[in-house]
């Protein structure tokens, strides 16, 4: 993924998203995504996406060739074989650095918009912040 120059002043938010065959999910997901980092306080974070492919058989990979060529923050990488959800997110979590990482799939059963809270409990001092589903 190739770096954006990043300012000092600012928090590097890296967004993960593993993906095999969502090829009808990526539009969706990313459509909720802008809007949610519409709502974000650029002058504090900076933004990258990493969709980590786990060797779609689908469109997935022109759909994200599409995106990284539109826009500059959203990167990509292409697992060699389907490693299992587990092994894509960490291909991603150790192919690019960040200060905050978040943790995001594309079927939008953890939504994107959850970014704001996460980030409210890591601004008022916690070291992590999840979120657990309760339906």
């Amino acid at each position: 993924m190739e770096r954006q120059a990043m300012s000092p002043d600012r928090q590097q938010i890296l967004i993960i998203c593993p993906v095999y065959n969502e090829e009808a999910n990526i539009a969706y997901f990313f459509e909720r995504l802008c809007r949610t980092l519409e709502q974000l306080d650029r002058t504090k974070y900076d933004v990258r996406l990493l969709f980590t492919n786990n060797r779609s058989t689908d469109a997935t990979l022109a759909c994200l060739r599409a995106l990284q060529q539109k826009y500059p923050w959203v990167g990509y990488l292409t697992l060699s074989r389907n490693h299992g959800y587990q092994l894509s997110l960490l291909a991603g979590l150790t192919s690019a650095d960040a200060d905050l990482y978040m943790v995001c799939d594309v079927d939008c059963e953890d939504p994107p918009e959850m970014l704001h809270p996460l980030l409210a409990e890591i601004e008022a001092g916690r070291d992590y912040a999840y979120g657990i589903r309760n339906n």
